[in-house]
Parts: structure tokens; sequence; C-alpha cells
């Protein structure tokens, strides 16, 4: 007689075979299920992680090109500041003569005021 054994239990091929088959049967089936939705969450992760990826790559090359911009305008900076600094050298006698200035203007309107009035 053509008989399997599981553990301790003796089954006979010819009465339990169809049990034992659709056993396996519905392992199976639940084995896929399991790994079925084991594989749609992983999808699903590796999908948020690939959007988040674009994401973070599309923000590198706004950052990018913000760096880029910004060292222009450093270069463009400092440009200015070397064509500057002979007049903020020259700040302090500037100042001073300004001031003299306005002292000459406040006598020219003297002046002007007594020949004309």
């Amino acid at each position: 007689m053509d008989a399997m054994r599981v553990g301790f239990v003796c089954l006979l091929a010819c009465i339990c075979c169809t049990d034992l088959q659709q056993f396996h049967y519905l392992s199976l089936v639940r084995f896929g299920t399991n790994m079925l939705a084991n594989f749609r969450k992983a999808q699903a992760t590796a999908e948020r992680f690939r959007k988040n990826n674009f994401e973070d790559v599309a923000a590198i090359k706004r950052l990018n090109s913000q760096i880029g911009i910004l060292r222009a305008r450093v270069a463009e900076l400092e440009e200015c500041e070397k064509a500057f600094k002979p007049w903020k050298e020259r700040g302090p006698k500037i100042k001073y003569y300004l001031g003299v200035f306005e002292e000459v203007t406040r006598w020219a309107a003297r002046y002007v005021d007594f020949y004309t009035g």
C-alpha cells in the first residue's frame, strides 16, 4: 500500500491524497498571497523613494543654479569693491571738502544778499 508519513500520522495515498494536495495547494496560495502583499508594499515604498529622489534632484538642481547666480553676484560685487576702494580711502577728505563747500555756499549766499539787497 502506498502511504506517506507526516509526523506520526500515516496518510494513505488512496484516501487522503486529495486532502494532502488541497493542503499543499492552500499553503501555496497563502504563501503566494503573502508574497504578493509584501511585493506590493515594497513596490509602493520604492515608488515613494523614487518620487522623493526626483524631488531631491530637482531641489539640488535649483540650489546649484542659485549658487551659480550668487557666485556671479559675489564676483560682480568684488569688482565694484575694487573700483570703490580709492574713493573709500579718500572718504575723510571728501567729507571735509563737502563741509567746507557748505560753508562756502553760506558765505556766497550772504555776499549775494549783500550785493543785491
